[in-house]
């Protein structure tokens, strides 16, 4: 249980990186003021860019790191992170 839960922490400890580098990068943004154009807006990004998130848990996994890692940076179970992954891949065809 503890190998477990260090792998857990480990990706909490990369989580809390992130969220620091993405707040960042977020402030750089810049969404229109109308509610409408802002859902627009974040929509376009989304098409964009598609789902990083789950391309980079690919690259995560294609790189060695178990579910429980994965889990500790997505703040999430293990059971739900490989969920969430095999549900993307199975949207994406």
């Amino acid at each position: 249980m503890t190998d477990f839960r260090d792998r857990l922490d480990e990706g909490a400890k990369h989580r809390e990186e992130a969220r620091r580098r993405a707040a960042a990068d977020l402030a750089k943004l810049s969404p229109p003021a109308h509610p409408l154009a802002a859902v627009a807006y974040w929509d376009c990004l989304r098409e964009e860019f598609g789902d990083p998130v789950q391309e980079a848990v690919a690259v995560a996994r294609e790189a060695g790191h178990p579910w429980a890692e994965i889990a500790g940076a997505l703040n999430t179970s293990t059971e739900s992170a490989r969920n969430r992954h095999k549900y993307y891949l199975d949207r994406r065809g």
